[in-house]
């Protein structure tokens, strides 16, 4: 019904996306996925369901979009159940409140979209610490590693919690007395069955991503991930329009990676040791401290002027999520209570030293 009601245009990224599947030979479209080449994975995905469905509008975007929160609340939900049945319930009734609060669902972007994959590879990671027999574990890490590697491809930050499995993983192999050739040689097994999997997936869509042919893009003008390192501790360490911009200025890849190094080391210098570790808090702060996810703060975040004006359940959702909304500070406070509920359990629950809590 939320959606159905209220599905703005957004801007950034998923403008350009759902953009180019209509204008594909579009000068705007092509130079701006020629920068930003990382989100090419997630543009074939959308062209795919759109072929599929026949259909490119906002509002289709949006019903997907809740199709990808439910199935990640599914198996989220299912993973507390693998991990410890007594807790489905809470489970469900946690996300239940947060996503009864969720308006990112009208995002149809890598932030929601990257939400299934996440929970189904936690799902199939915990569904293999239950199993007993060496196939049956082979196999859900096998779908474990696939997941990742999809997970990496429309959000490479998502992986995190694979990484914290990895050292989880590692660092338990120091807790045991003893340890058996016959356990060492088994887990070695699961670790190459996970690394093959990954690397035929990763080339297999990685060959497909090179040699696309939705849209023309000039690979040369590709930004590289020493860029956003260098954005990332600029100002609060957000978005910065200056280094953006110039990397639509630079034309090479090398001057690119020239100019990020150069300005990397040079803020680096600037804030010293002492600077650079009350930065690093301040920007853990940043990230963790507002629970509405700083929906709409940012410019041109929902286009148009944001005043609301329409009537009836469509004008309290615009009064309640436009920044210039008559409630908006009513959603921020709902958001807010819910986001420090979560942190407080989070918190309080320092006694539960399991290796699952430890992981997640």
């Amino acid at each position: 019904m939320f959606v159905t009601v209220f599905h703005p245009k957004i801007g950034w990224d998923p403008s350009a996306l759902i953009n180019t599947l209509d204008h594909v030979d579009d000068v705007n479209n092509r130079a701006y996925f020629s920068l930003n080449s990382n989100n090419l994975p997630i543009l074939l995905f959308m062209s795919f369901l759109s072929n599929v469905f026949q259909l490119k509008t906002w509002l289709f975007f949006d019903y997907l979009t809740i199709v990808m929160v439910d199935l990640s609340i599914i198996f989220s939900v299912a993973t507390s159940y693998m991990i410890d049945r007594r807790y489905f319930a809470v489970s469900l009734y946690i996300h239940i409140l947060v996503f009864g609060f969720f308006p990112w669902i009208v995002i149809p972007y890598t932030d929601t979209w990257v939400l299934p994959f996440v929970s189904a590879f936690l799902f199939f990671y915990f569904s293999a610490k239950k199993v007993t027999k060496l196939w049956q574990k082979n196999i859900l890490m096998t779908l474990f590693a696939l997941l990742v590697c999809g997970t990496y491809f429309i959000k490479p930050s998502a992986i995190i919690p694979a990484i914290a499995i990895g050292l989880i993983e590692a660092l338990s192999l120091f807790k045991e007395k003893r340890v058996l050739l016959s356990e060492v040689l088994k887990k070695f097994s699961t670790v190459l069955i996970v690394m093959f999997s990954f690397i035929c997936l990763y080339t297999i869509t990685q060959n497909k991503i090179e040699h696309q042919t939705l849209i023309h893009v000039n690979r040369e003008r590709a930004i590289r991930a020493v860029h956003f390192m260098n954005m990332g501790i600029s100002g609060d360490g957000g978005y910065n329009a200056q280094d953006t911009l110039k990397m639509g200025e630079l034309a090479t890849k090398s001057e690119k990676i020239e100019y990020s190094k150069q300005m990397y080391v040079k803020r680096l210098k600037k804030l010293g040791v002492i600077g650079y570790f009350h930065f690093i808090i301040q920007k853990q702060i940043n990230n963790t401290a507002d629970g509405s996810f700083a929906l709409g703060k940012e410019g041109h975040f929902i286009q148009g002027d944001q005043i609301p004006k329409s009537h009836g359940l469509k004008g309290v959702l615009e009064n309640h999520l436009y920044i210039y909304g008559k409630n908006v500070a009513n959603f921020r406070f709902i958001a807010q209570f819910i986001w420090l509920i979560i942190l407080s359990c989070i918190f309080f629950g320092w006694h539960n030293k399991s290796q699952a809590t430890q992981t997640i």
